[in-house]
């Protein structure tokens, strides 16, 4: 009887014991602050994984803020058809970035996984304080992991502090909302997928320096030992590892330490691609393209459709597995028709500006008046109209009139006898051609002005953008 007294009484400690843990693990988590303010929104880009559906994910990418500025799961999707996410956080140590793919690796079995490595260099150590790995802490849903990746931190009296955070936060119950309360039982899906768009161009111009290695650069021992912890985790899980630099502006310290990671990666069968070799193939510029430290939408872009060709040539990257998750789809493309519409936007260079809308899925609106007499419209124009989607000869045809509907290469209606006083509708709009003028819904997009009027139209039927080229000029410029 007593041994069943003891039992009990041992069973219900237990029970009480597990309860006060329940109950201080939930209170931790609504006490602590929510990192919701852009650009960094650490809490809403890594609760965002976790409302992923399970093996779900086709590419994963780590890292710091170098990899949510650089990766964007919508230009991926939209070329590729694959899904991906970035589970990264602000200036985040391999010593958590390691841990970080631990955690994903318990939801999801990507066929590649990507990894900026940003953390390994000692431009890094400015910004990894103890704040900054108790920030990358909190995105990390399993204890252990979370107490095992605060263990570098410079301040060991901190990390008990940081472990059990109840006493630190205790002064913000004055400044709880029912949102805190509900946050542990909720789902935060993340629209973005982890990216973050854009960042402010750099106000100069500049150039990047051409280095040759002039002495050998090692990362410090931890992190070294870290990057090899991922690497045997990707291998004994067999899954593809990627190392990646994006652009920033390295320093000759750097380039030797980058050319030490490369080698150093290399012996152990993993590739490393250093984007900041690739600015001419890119045709990338600190000025256009981003700040020193981070990419911006046009820098994405650019670097995206370059890491979209390696993927699918060196990782055989493949959708055949990937189950269609309406949700994803949605937002997707919602992100890729947002992203496009704020690239074009800020891009006054023509050419480049061709480049981007190509095979888009958009739908372009046209309207061209011929002429004769001046016209530079050359064998260059012509062919980068042509890959657009604007399926015209403009050179034995530039004196002629036509009004155009097109989308995904694809002629839907065309007339080049009569241009006054035209209709055609799409399954989300009614596009007028009148008076020379463009018009989607009732609203006027393009200017009675001659020339080529391109009005863009993106997936949803939103006018994403409008252009005029005076092909009369010997130098075409974007006008709105």
């Amino acid at each position: 009887m007593n041994m069943k007294k003891t039992i009990q009484f041992l069973i219900k400690c237990l029970l009480l014991i597990i309860i006060a843990c329940m109950l201080m693990t939930y209170f931790s988590i609504v006490l602590r602050p929510k990192y919701n303010e852009a650009p960094d929104d650490t809490t809403n880009k890594t609760e965002g994984f976790y409302a992923l559906e399970k093996n779900s994910l086709d590419v994963l990418f780590l890292g710091s803020s170098h990899s949510y500025y650089a990766f964007n799961p919508a230009v991926l999707w939209k070329k590729t058809g694959a899904y991906s996410y970035v589970f990264a956080g602000e200036c985040q140590p391999f010593s958590q970035t390691y841990y970080y793919l631990k955690q994903a690796l318990n939801t999801q079995t990507p066929q590649v996984i990507v990894l900026d490595v940003f953390g390994l260099l000692d431009s890094a150590k400015a910004c990894q304080t103890d704040g900054i790995y108790k920030k990358n802490s909190e995105g990390l849903r399993n204890e252990i992991y979370r107490a095992q990746s605060l263990k570098e931190i410079s301040d060991q009296s901190l990390k008990l502090d940081y472990l059990f955070d109840l006493r630190l936060y205790h002064s913000r119950w004055n400044e709880m909302t029912l949102d805190d309360f509900k946050f542990p039982f909720e789902k935060h899906f993340n629209p973005f997928f982890g990216w973050t768009m854009g960042y402010p161009e750099s106000d100069k111009k500049i150039e990047r320096d051409i280095y040759q290695q002039t002495e050998t650069v090692k990362p410090d021992k931890t992190n070294l030992q870290y990057l090899d912890k991922i690497i045997e985790l990707c291998k004994k899980k067999d899954l593809p590892l990627l190392l990646v630099k994006t652009p920033f502006y390295v320093t000759q310290h750097e380039y030797n330490m980058l050319h030490y990671i490369k080698q150093y990666v290399q012996d152990k069968g993993i590739q490393f691609i250093d984007f900041n070799d690739l600015y001419e193939e890119m045709n990338f510029h600190f000025d256009q393209d981003g700040d020193i430290w981070h990419t911006n939408v046009r820098g994405s872009t650019k670097l995206m459709n370059r890491l979209i060709g390696i993927l699918e040539q060196e990782y055989h990257l493949s959708t055949a597995k990937t189950n269609k998750i309406e949700s994803y789809e949605t937002a997707l493309n919602q992100l890729y028709n947002d992203t496009m519409e704020k690239l074009l936007q800020s891009v006054d260079d023509i050419y480049n500006y061709f480049d981007y809308i190509q095979k888009s899925g958009f739908t372009f609106a046209i309207s061209y008046q011929g002429t004769e007499e001046r016209s530079f419209i050359g064998e260059y124009e012509n062919q980068m109209l042509n890959e657009a989607g604007i399926q015209f000869d403009f050179i034995e045809n530039k004196d002629k009139d036509f009004i155009m509907v097109t989308q995904n290469d694809q002629v839907l209606f065309y007339n080049d006898d009569d241009q006054s006083n035209q209709e055609y509708k799409t399954d989300k709009n009614i596009i007028e051609f009148k008076d020379n003028c463009i018009l989607v819904d009732n609203k006027q997009e393009a200017s009675e002005e001659p020339g080529l009027k391109i009005v863009i139209i993106d997936t949803q039927g939103r006018v994403l953008d409008s252009l005029y080229i005076d092909y009369s000029m010997v130098f075409w410029l974007k006008n709105r």
